[in-house]
């Protein structure tokens, strides 16, 4: 089953790569696949200071990493996690630029920014949603003795949009944000499925539950937030895509009590 291929995906070696050594990175088609971009960050201060780098070498090597960065079109900086989208030129492959960068021993890591695509879901509709429940999994309903979650506890959903008139997930629904537009769901950023997998996996993370209808999520009572990932069918989604769409999570409060969402309207 495909999944998104975020951890393994995105490390980077930190020493040159010599012709005899694999590539340090192959795509695989409708698994993970090249964009043409790479997500590129300089070497940190503190990671510097851990190595003994004396701080005046340190600052030096970290203004010779953004000098690099001007001679690339960069299509994105984001500040938060200090990293610059950049395409790859022409004549050049996404390996050749990891190399060259990696080799300055001034980056922290070269990596694409891959297509990612989601998991294929079985066609019986009713076992991709409750075997995780079973007692040699997740064991759920010993669980439940304990707590059915908190509507004062949002979850994000990094994902292909979601059926918001679902029977399980009408209740505690936080304001959508479609991640590739940019736009909250009350600013016109769309939020309904372009795949069936994030409906799938709001479901799995918090469908009502005890109801008497459809399915029950891992937190019956959970608050939930779609955070849209992609706009074409396939479900897709660049790595700086999903990476911003957890960040405005983030921001916006999904790790604890939902509140005012600071980057809404």
């Amino acid at each position: 089953m495909r999944r998104f291929v975020l951890s393994v995906l995105c490390l980077a070696f930190t020493s040159a790569a010599s012709a005899d050594d694999p590539p340090r990175f192959a795509e695989v088609a409708g698994d993970h696949e090249f964009s043409g971009r790479m997500m590129v960050r300089p070497m940190q201060s503190d990671a510097l200071a851990d190595m003994d780098v004396p701080k005046a070498q340190a600052a030096a090597r970290i203004a010779s990493a953004r000098e690099l960065m001007d001679q690339y079109r960069v299509l994105e900086y984001i500040p938060q996690t200090d990293e610059y989208i950049i395409a790859v030129p022409a004549g050049t492959t996404e390996n050749d630029l990891a190399d060259l960068l990696m080799a300055t021993g001034n980056f922290q890591y070269a990596h694409p920014d891959w297509i990612v695509y989601p998991v294929v879901c079985p066609n019986d509709p009713r076992l991709p949603s409750q075997w995780h429940h079973d007692a040699n999994k997740l064991d759920s309903c010993a669980a439940w003795d304990f707590t059915v979650g908190d509507p004062g506890i949002g979850v994000g959903i990094c994902d292909t949009g979601v059926r918001t008139t679902h029977e399980d997930l009408q209740l505690h629904r936080l304001e959508g944000y479609n991640a590739v537009t940019q736009l909250w769901e009350s600013q016109g950023g769309l939020i309904t499925p372009v795949h069936g997998h994030g409906t799938a996996t709001t479901g799995c993370a918090a469908a009502n539950g005890d109801n008497g209808v459809g399915i029950s999520g891992v937190g019956q009572v959970l608050s939930h937030r779609m955070l849209r990932v992609s706009n074409v069918s396939s479900g897709s989604s660049p790595l700086s895509v999903l990476t911003h769409a957890a960040r405005v999570s983030i921001e916006s409060g999904d790790r604890g009590p939902p509140g005012d969402v600071s980057g809404a309207p």
